[in-house]
C-alpha cells in the first residue's frame, strides 16, 4: 500500500481517504494505465498486427521502468482472494485485444472468420501467465517478452492471410532465436531440438 501511495505522491491515509480501499486504488491505477497504454499504441500509426507486437514491447518497457511497482501490482491483483479485482483487470484488457484482433480481421490481415473473443482471451491469458512467471522471478523481462511474442506469432499464423504470413513467420523466427540464445546463456548447452 505504501508503494502505491508513494507512486501517487500522497500519504497512505490520503490514498485510503480518496479511494476507500486498496482494491479501489489498484483498480484506478490499472484503468488509467490501460487508457494511456492504448493511446500510446494508437499513436504509432501502424496496422493492428504491428500494434499487437508493439503492445508486448511497450508492456515490457513499462515493467522495466518500474519493476518493483509492477510486480507489487500483479501480486496484489492475482494474490487477492477478491476475484473482482483480477476480473476488473483482465476484462478491459481482453476488450482491448478484441479491438486489435477485430481490426486485423477487418483490414484483411487475419481471416475474417476468426473468433475474436477466443483469440483475445488466449492472448491475454498467455500474457498474464508470462507476467506472473516474471513476477515470481522465474524468467527475466527479456524472456517474458520473447515467450509472449513467440506465442503470439503461433496464435496468429493459422488465421493469418497471405499478406501477413511472411511477417509473422519472421517474428516467429526472431523470437525463437532469442529464446534459444537465452536458454543457451542460462544453462550453457545449445538447444538441439528443431521447431
Amino acid at each position: 500500500m505504501r508503494t502505491l501511495a508513494e507512486k501517487a505522491g500522497v500519504s497512505v491515509v490520503t490514498a485510503y481517504s480518496l479511494f476507500g480501499s486498496r482494491q479501489n486504488i489498484i483498480s484506478a491505477i490499472y484503468q488509467e494505465d490501460l487508457a494511456v497504454f492504448e493511446d500510446e499504441l494508437d499513436a504509432l500509426g501502424v496496422d493492428a498486427i504491428e500494434r499487437m507486437f508493439a503492445a508486448l514491447s511497450l508492456a515490457a518497457h513499462h515493467f522495466k521502468e518500474s519493476p518493483a511497482f509492477n510486480q507489487a501490482m500483479f501480486r496484489a491483483i492475482y494474490g487477492s482472494a477478491d476475484s473482482a479485482l483480477s476480473d476488473g483487470f483482465i476484462t478491459p484488457r481482453i476488450r482491448s485485444w478484441e479491438k486489435l484482433v477485430a481490426e486485423a480481421a477487418a483490414t484483411g490481415l487475419l481471416d475474417s472468420d476468426v473468433n475474436v473473443n477466443a483469440m483475445a482471451k488466449n492472448i491475454i491469458h498467455m500474457l498474464i501467465g508470462s507476467i506472473l512467471d516474471w513476477v515470481r522471478d522465474n524468467i527475466t523481462l527479456e524472456q517474458m517478452h520473447a515467450e509472449v511474442a513467440y506465442g503470439l506469432s503461433l496464435i496468429l499464423i493459422p488465421v493469418a492471410t497471405k499478406k501477413s504470413v511472411p511477417g509473422l513467420f519472421a517474428r516467429f523466427a526472431e523470437h525463437d532465436a532469442t529464446l534459444r540464445r537465452l536458454a543457451q546463456a542460462t544453462d550453457g548447452t545449445p538447444e538441439d531440438r528443431d521447431v
